[in-house]
């Protein structure tokens, strides 16, 4: 047998135990905690002069605000990883932007914002905005039916099949409701708010591929964290748990996992702190000082790692990542010789790559904060449409002298599936429409059953350490699930190459 069959043996082994393991007990991620990082300056080039990025995609793209390099105002930026700054354009007529939102694909929405000086102070109209290819497209000029009664706003997120979540403005009372638009179709929906006591104005925040929205909703001073499911919406503000007023969701993963924020105290102060809802139910994550401070979370991976902000009794704040119970500072995790105090986590990839802003050289820059390690993961190749029109997803987090995560969501619950392993990338079908794209094949597969019970609700989430000695292996990784709801009964997630150096 091979040098090359040897390795790849024994990380078959490898998976296949752990595999059994996770049908037996919960299931702990890789721990960026364990990791270093290294920060890099997004607006390095000088195409912008600082800036906050405040979403990214799975393939090193991150959009937010940005500030122009000479006078004006501030507008919609995009930058690559790599430190490549694009200041995307305003509609005509327009003088500042913002980005809030970019999909795998490298479409961007955001706002473009007319600007009137008369006054003693700016005053700001938005436009709701997509970028596609680096085009700028009022959002109101795409609506073919549905919601025609809203005027778009702003524009939050943007899927990869080009559903867009949003804020709107009844055109005739000027109320400020919930919109999902979609872009193929032209055709929007407008999502309502709470009823009865909590009848005000609901924002929506983040949106998932199985059409989950959430947001908070508004009646006076109280603030609520909701979800809508179904074209119904939920209050998530549970009274016996969240004593205080205050609570908001801000992000939501495919297994239906919201983060957020939530005041637990019953003294009206609006104390908030980090939060996370699992079936619904809140948890306080609490603050890096413990009792003292406040804390955000912003945003919630597939393999279930959050990142946000922790704050010194307001004075000063610092990104956070929180794994497996644990609260750790980003600072914590990076050289202090690189100079950077990152201040605000906002997103996370699922190869867990972290964005957001901090202080380096006198000013407020945005960066990205990469993991360091040998190997990892790549995202490569498309899978195929499975039950609702969903396309299933395989991730990875971790590297191979460590733990390593898989995750797999947006299969048929309750349904199985085969990991197939291969040493290439050559192509093909299992059924029309459905290829397999990590041929040659060097194992029949393991089989899996996804947890969940829904047409696309179903997920997969493992953890292997890799045995000591395999390396110079590159091992290409897919997932064949049966779908009753899909064409043929079957659907393939997109590959992933593990490079073990």
């Amino acid at each position: 047998m091979s040098h090359l069959s040897n390795a790849t043996s024994g990380f078959l082994r490898a998976v296949s135990l752990v595999l059994v393991l996770t049908a037996l007990a919960p299931v702990v991620g890789a721990q960026l905690a364990d990791l270093d990082f290294s920060p890099r300056q997004l607006d390095a080039d000088g195409g912008a002069s600082g800036g906050v990025a405040l979403q990214t995609n799975d393939f090193g793209l991150a959009v937010g605000n940005a500030f122009p390099p000479g006078p004006g105002f501030a507008q919609a930026g995009l930058w690559s990883f790599d430190g490549t700054t694009t200041l995307l354009p305003t509609l005509p007529g327009h003088e500042a932007g913002n980005g809030r939102d970019v999909n795998d694909f490298g479409d961007a929405v955001g706002e473009s914002y007319l600007v009137d000086l008369s006054g003693p102070f700016p005053t700001f109209t938005p436009d709701a905005v997509v970028w596609i290819a680096g085009e700028v497209q009022a959002l109101d000029g795409l609506v073919t039916g549905g919601a025609v009664h809203l005027d778009l706003l702003e524009a939050h997120r943007i899927s990869n099949d080009g559903v867009v979540l949003g804020l709107g403005r009844q055109a005739a009372t000027g109320t400020a409701r919930p919109f999902v638009l979609d872009l193929a179709t032209g055709l929007s929906q407008d999502l309502g708010s709470l009823s009865g006591p909590m009848s005000g104005t609901a924002f929506p925040f983040d949106r998932n591929q199985q059409g989950v929205v959430v947001g908070a909703g508004f009646a006076g001073a109280a603030r609520h964290a909701v979800r809508w499911v179904d074209g119904q919406i939920e209050d998530l503000h549970d009274p016996a748990v969240i004593l205080g007023g205050v609570s908001e969701a801000r992000a939501i993963n495919e297994s239906g996992v919201i983060v957020g924020i939530a005041d637990f105290i019953e003294d009206g102060s609006q104390f908030e702190t980090a939060t996370v809802w699992v079936d619904g139910v809140p948890e306080n994550l609490g603050t890096l000082l413990g009792g003292a401070g406040m804390s955000w979370a912003r945003d919630i991976n597939e393999h279930g790692t959050i990142v946000g902000t922790s704050s010194s009794n307001g004075s000063s704040v610092h990104a956070i990542v929180y794994e497996d119970g644990v609260m750790t500072d980003l600072n914590d995790l990076i050289d202090p010789a690189t100079g950077w105090i990152l201040a605000n986590a906002y997103s996370i990839t699922n190869d867990g790559a972290i964005t957001g802003d901090g202080f380096f050289g006198g000013g407020v820059h945005p960066f990205v904060a990469v993991p360091d390690g040998e190997g990892g993961f790549t995202v490569y190749g498309e899978g195929s449409v499975g039950g609702a029109g969903l396309v299933p997803r395989l991730r990875g987090q971790g590297f191979p002298d460590g733990a390593l995560t898989l995750t797999a969501v947006n299969g048929a619950g309750g349904e199985l599936g085969l990991l197939t392993f291969g040493s290439g990338t050559g192509v093909a079908d299992v059924k029309p429409g459905s290829a397999l794209q990590n041929l040659p094949l060097l194992t029949a597969g393991i089989p899996f059953v996804l947890t969940g019970g829904g047409p696309a609700d179903g997920s997969l989430s493992l953890t292997a350490t890799l045995p000591h000695g395999l390396v110079g292996l590159t091992v290409n990784l897919q997932a064949i699930l049966r779908d009753p709801a899909a064409s043929g009964g079957l659907a393939v997630t997109n590959p992933i190459e593990l490079q073990i150096p």
